[in-house]
């Protein structure tokens, strides 16, 4: 299992988590103020907490794609280096055809 299946579930489960939360503050409203305190507390923490599961997926995401990019311009210079050797290779092979040496 990846970090990035763990953060999809822990987001998935904490958005269900607020939803119920909502959900059971709207149906059964708390009467005491004691309770009305801990549902709202309940609420801004799984919320507090999906939002730094969300953002610590994003960081996760772009790192992840600034690798890829960093490795993607890396083999393509790597490439245009090698096509400019075999490039060198097929001028002096042209130039030796056309111009051979004299016997």
């Amino acid at each position: 299992m990846t970090w990035d299946s763990v953060l999809q579930t822990v987001s998935v489960v904490l958005t269900l988590a607020t939803a119920g939360v909502g959900i059971e503050f709207s149906i059964r409203p708390p009467t005491s103020n004691s309770a009305k305190v801990a549902y709202r507390a309940i609420f801004v923490v799984c919320a507090g907490l999906l939002v730094i599961a969300d953002l610590w997926q994003h960081v996760r995401a772009e790192s992840e794609k600034t690798q890829l990019k960093q490795a993607a311009d890396a083999a393509q210079k790597l490439s245009d280096q090698r096509s400019d050797q075999l490039q060198g290779k097929l001028d002096g092979i042209t130039t030796l055809i056309s111009h051979p040496p004299q016997a």
